[in-house]
């Protein structure tokens, strides 16, 4: 589970930050609010306390596979 992320903003969208966290660029969904709060923080290092969430069902999602 990941519950949080450290990195700089690269980038402020509507509802998402890119966050550059070492060698990775992650994509972390927000609130149009809070896009207006961080919009002075690109280039700023932050931190993201986060929920993980995946989307799926337990027969492997939209991948299928036949031997």
């Amino acid at each position: 589970m990941i519950a949080s992320l450290t990195g700089e903003i690269r980038r402020i969208e509507e509802d998402r930050v890119h966050l550059q966290v070492g060698p990775l660029g992650i994509e972390v969904m927000i609130t149009a609010a809070d896009s207006q709060l961080l919009s002075a923080g690109v280039g700023e290092e932050v931190t993201f306390h986060t929920i993980l969430y995946i989307e799926g069902d337990s027969g492997g999602g939209g991948a299928q596979w036949s031997p």
